[in-house]
């Protein structure tokens, strides 16, 4: 996990308007149409992954999204600390940069996410960070 980057990109989140924030999607155009992580544009909508290059992070040998979360945050896409920070299943529970920046310093400071990450994205247990969505 590189601390750093996923503390820039928490911090960043916090800046970013609730309506430019999709967790469904690493980022899209003010049309719907699909961007690619070196593209950035106005009026953007993207998830917390979409929006590290607008947070200065960069990746130049990354060849997608998958590749470039991976290279820059050091989570392998579809591990458990990647879904728990990144999964586009959070866009029915909490689809705000403010959760998302919540479960990135949960995880920072916490090494792993809560043992019951699962069930909270399930909605089997309450969302610890309710009051964000």
């Amino acid at each position: 996990m590189n601390i750093e980057n996923l503390t820039i990109l928490a911090n960043f989140l916090d800046t970013v308007p609730t309506t430019q924030f999709g967790m469904e999607a690493f980022a899209d155009d003010e049309n719907g149409e699909k961007l690619d992580f070196q593209v950035q544009e106005c009026a953007t909508v993207a998830c917390a992954v979409g929006w590290g290059p607008r947070a200065g992070i960069w990746a130049d040998d990354a060849k997608s999204w998958h590749d470039y979360s991976e290279s820059v945050f050091d989570l392998h896409p579809g591990s458990p600390s990647w879904i728990w920070c990144f999964g586009g299943a959070w866009a029915d529970v909490d689809d705000t940069p403010t959760g998302a920046a919540k479960r990135i310093r949960y995880l920072v400071a916490n090494g792993s996410p809560p043992t019951n990450a699962w069930d909270q994205l399930r909605g089997k247990v309450p969302y610890m960070f309710a009051e964000a969505a």
